[in-house]
């Protein structure tokens, strides 16, 4: 009676495990599907067209130009994983203009949630943007640079 008894407990568990399991695979993994960043002229209020991945834009001596980044992920539609979170970590040459973690919310009916985030003026280095999504495996990761410089 006995040995039934571990053998059902086991069987039991094992079957719990299986679900556990099968429903964590059941959401696949988010991806960052574009890091969108448009340049804000302060002297003028208006914002500039898209800096894209293939454009080689460059700033010099643009001390009143911010930056507006809108992260955007891309996941199974009206999907939520609570432990997963965006960090965004923003480099103005060696030092760190910025670094913040947001929870991803309830992703909408086409898969995609929307992160904003403001770079303010002056920047005077090459400015590096990176997205990391954690709490999935793999880790999304993606990163954007926007070439700034100041002197004479």
């Amino acid at each position: 009676m006995k040995k039934i008894t571990k053998v059902l407990l086991f069987v039991s568990l094992t079957l719990c495990f299986s679900a556990v399991y099968a429903n964590a695979q059941q959401i696949s993994a988010y991806k960052i599907s574009n890091v969108k960043i448009v340049p804000f002229e302060q002297t003028t209020g208006k914002f500039e067209d898209e800096i894209t991945a293939k454009d080689d834009r460059s700033f010099f001596n643009d001390l009143s130009k911010g930056l507006f980044v809108t992260v955007e992920i891309t996941g199974k539609p009206e999907s939520y994983e609570a432990k997963r979170q965006l960090e965004v970590t923003v480099m103005e040459g060696a030092k760190v203009k910025l670094k913040k973690v947001y929870m991803a919310g309830i992703l909408n009916e086409q898969g995609k949630f929307y992160f904003p985030v403001w770079l303010d003026a002056p920047m005077c280095s090459e400015v590096k943007i990176t997205a990391r999504i954690t709490g999935q495996k793999p880790i999304a990761t993606t990163t954007r640079k926007v070439a700034f410089q100041c002197g004479e």
